[in-house]
């Protein structure tokens, strides 16, 4: 007996489950977990549903991604070779990871600046409202400026990864020349 296919048999092309995505024409809800990506998707209507918390976790695993890899990919975690030195070397630790966490988030708003003024000056405000399928504001612009920052700095963990141990060293402990 062959098997008839009607469009009863088939699921819908919307249907949301976690393996397939809803019809690239209908917006993402901020708060559906069970959306994934869909290649035909742009980054910016994602940005645009993610939620404030969203966006926050998802900086703060780059920004940690970024400095873990900086500072165990160049070795710059220190281990006490005598108890005596435990406590120095707990400070040195605090002050690596303090100078590098600060490097990392300077870096961080840095490209979300940039990244949120070229924005706000490439993206046609008409195109991304016909997209987005309601008007945008500042905040929208800031919401694809958030995840771009975040997505960027993500790369740059995998980059850091590929620096020369002694080039983040001298980055790290010397002082610029005056």
């Amino acid at each position: 007996m062959a098997a008839s296919s009607t469009s009863a048999d088939q699921p819908s092309a919307s249907a949301t489950s976690p393996t397939m995505s809803p019809d690239p024409s209908s917006k993402p809800a901020g708060s559906d977990l069970s959306y994934t990506v869909d290649y035909d998707e742009p980054l910016w209507v994602l940005a645009m549903a993610y939620g404030p918390v969203r966006l926050v976790l998802l900086a703060v695993m780059a920004i940690g991604a970024v400095s873990a890899t900086l500072i165990l990919g160049a070795d710059l975690w220190e281990r006490p070779r005598r108890r005596a030195q435990r406590e120095q070397v707990i400070l040195f630790n605090l002050a690596t990871t303090a100078t590098v966490a600060i490097g990392v988030v300077v870096f961080y708003l840095v490209l979300f600046i940039l990244s949120w003024v070229g924005a706000l000056l490439l993206i046609d405000e008409q195109v991304l409202a016909g997209i987005a399928g309601n008007p945008v504001n500042a905040l929208d612009y800031a919401k694809i400026s958030w995840l771009t920052a975040s997505l960027a700095t993500v790369g740059g963990a995998l980059g850091a990864g590929l620096e020369d141990d002694d080039v983040v060293r001298a980055a790290a402990y010397t002082r610029p020349s005056t």
